[in-house]
This record gives C-alpha cells, structure tokens and sequence, in this order.
C-alpha cells in the first residue's frame, strides 16, 4: 500500500487529506523531476552513441535513416514490448525464408531494429560489406524512362503494342497530334 491509500485511508477531514497529499507531491515531485531528468540526459547519451556506432558501421551515408532512428530510440515508449514476431511455422516459413524462430518472441521496436542491423553482412573492421550508395547501381531502372531524345508518337505506339500484346487484343489510339490538335502544353500555367 502507498502513501496515497494510507492518507485516504486515514479517518481525517477531506481537506486534511487534500493538505497532506499536496505536501506530500512539493516534496517528491522535485525528487521525481530530476530522476526523470537524469534517466533522460542518460538515455539521450546511450542513443547517441549508439547512432554514432551505427553510422561508423556504414550508415552515415543515410543521415535521414540515422535521423529516423534517433527519433525512434528516443521515443518513450521505444524499449517497451510493442512487436510480437511469430515463429516461422506459424507464418509458413521454410527454408531460405525462415529465421529459425520455433517460439512466439515479444520485443521492443528499438530491440527489432537492433536485430535487424545485428543480422547484416559486416567485413573484419565491423563495418557494414553493401554500403547503402550502391543498391542504387544494382538495382533496375525501376520502370523509368531511358534518357535521350525519344518520339512520344513512338513511345506510345510501343506501350499499346505491349499492353495489346498482354491482353489480347488491339489498342487503337489516335496519334497525340490528333488527340491534341497539334498543340502541346508549356506547362507554364498561362
């Protein structure tokens, strides 16, 4: 039983109650104040070495992902059990893609992103071995346009033939000349 229960259960005046509970919080709620400070300024310390670990481990080139993360590990409720992963049978997980989890298992957000980055590839220095930069370069194009000076009569012509192609029939589409009247848009507004 706390100190708030013995007061209420204390066989005194309404008033006497409400006297002693605000004496009670002007003497812990300074107390309190500063152990929240402290557990702050201490926290704050650990994540910032943390994502300097991190961005020593490749991921300086990401500042936004770092930002990110610090904001993550900074949230109050960050180390608070907030994920359940479930075990690989439970998700049909076989093979390349199980992690050999045979158990449900509750972790905190910050505890599922420091397994993630736990678990990627790292060379003798600790540093990460695909540095972020590059999944640019070895990726596809991802469906962009190829660069140069290409006819959007043409473009559009290849484009119904493919998704004629796909469907199974054929698009009949006038030219953009005809579609348009021969203008074309400055994009100015006026």
């Amino acid at each position: 039983m706390g100190i708030l229960e013995t007061i209420d259960a204390l066989s005194l005046s309404d008033e006497d109650k409400a006297r002693m509970r605000r004496e009670y919080a002007e003497e812990v709620d300074p107390l309190k104040t500063e152990r929240d400070n402290l557990k702050q300024t201490d926290r704050r310390e650990r994540v910032k070495v943390e994502i300097a670990n991190l961005a020593d481990a490749g991921l300086k080139e990401a500042p936004a992902a770092l930002a990110f993360l610090r904001r993550l590990y900074l949230s109050p409720d960050a180390e608070e059990p907030g994920v359940v992963l479930f075990a690989d049978h439970e998700l049909g997980l076989s093979g390349d893609e199980a992690t050999g989890a045979r158990n449900r298992e509750e972790m905190s957000t910050k505890a599922a992103f420091e397994t993630f980055f736990s678990l990627l590839p790292k060379d003798a220095d600790g540093k990460l071995k695909v540095a972020l930069s590059d999944q640019g370069d070895i990726t596809d194009d991802h469906g962009q346009p190829a660069k140069g000076n290409n006819d959007p009569d043409e473009e559009s012509a290849k484009h119904r033939s493919s998704l004629g192609r796909a469907i199974g029939r054929e698009i009949d589409r006038p030219s953009r000349a005809a579609r348009y009247g021969g203008r074309q848009s400055s994009g100015g507004g006026e």
